[in-house]
């Protein structure tokens, strides 16, 4: 089974905004293909990963952007913190508040704190479908993958002092590889995808019948239950 180290941090800064378009009309964004595209024509008894925008798509308008306010940040530890965290990106609504919200919570996706770093809504709508979809695709069969594998996430090579001479190690370069490299994780160990019989939210466990994604959950659906019988 693979593994990644959780001690990958990432720094957030305390605050953002929204912007508008600066753009008027429609735009085209190139998005790097590192990920298989999703099938014209779904096949249920095999999943696939999903890549950039469908082929043929039509361009929608320049919807603005989440910038930097000030120069604080905070450093976290997000595979840490919430194991669960790509499945909660990927079942984000795709609007400038739930953005904001999720930026307030974790930083950018792929830039670092600096006074006046923005990154498109667009590209965090793009970003969000193409988890979704994967996870979707990924529930409904084994993945179509290569025998020499597939990109999925951009990472760095780190040497440390260890207790014999300089150890190797990888981990993400970016929060987006972090997800990425979580739901990477989530499906190379097994894991099967669910919804929360409690909130509904989509978690991945290795465990057989495992229905709750934390144990709140699971002690709100059992009290709920009681109640209902009395």
């Amino acid at each position: 089974m693979s593994s990644f180290d959780v001690e990958f941090s990432w720094p957030r800064a305390h605050h953002f905004e929204i912007a508008p378009p600066t753009i008027p009309g429609p735009v085209r964004r190139r998005v790097p293909r590192l990920l298989f595209e999703p099938r014209e024509a779904f096949d249920a008894t095999k999943g696939t990963l999903a890549s950039s925008v469908a082929a043929g798509e039509k361009p929608r308008p320049d919807s603005g952007a989440i910038i930097q306010r000030g120069r604080g940040y905070d450093v976290l530890r997000p595979l840490y913190a919430d194991r669960d965290l790509c499945f909660k990106f990927a079942s984000l609504e795709q609007s400038p508040a739930t953005v904001l919200l999720f930026a307030q919570s974790w930083g950018l996706l792929e830039k670092r704190p600096t006074p006046g770093a923005a990154e498109s809504l667009d590209h965090w709508y793009c970003q969000i479908e193409r988890m979704r979809v994967s996870i979707q695709n990924a529930k409904a069969g084994p993945l179509a993958i290569p025998a020499e594998g597939f990109v999925i996430a951009r990472g760095e090579i780190v040497l440390r002092p260890g207790p014999n001479g300089l150890a190797v190690s990888t981990r993400p370069a970016t929060l987006l590889g972090a997800l990425w490299l979580q739901l990477g994780q989530h499906l190379a160990g097994g894991a099967a995808l669910m919804n929360c019989a409690c909130c509904g939210a989509r978690f991945g466990d290795r465990r057989k019948g495992a229905r709750f994604c934390s144990i709140n959950c699971k002690n709100s659906w059992h009290n709920a239950q009681r109640a209902a019988t009395g």
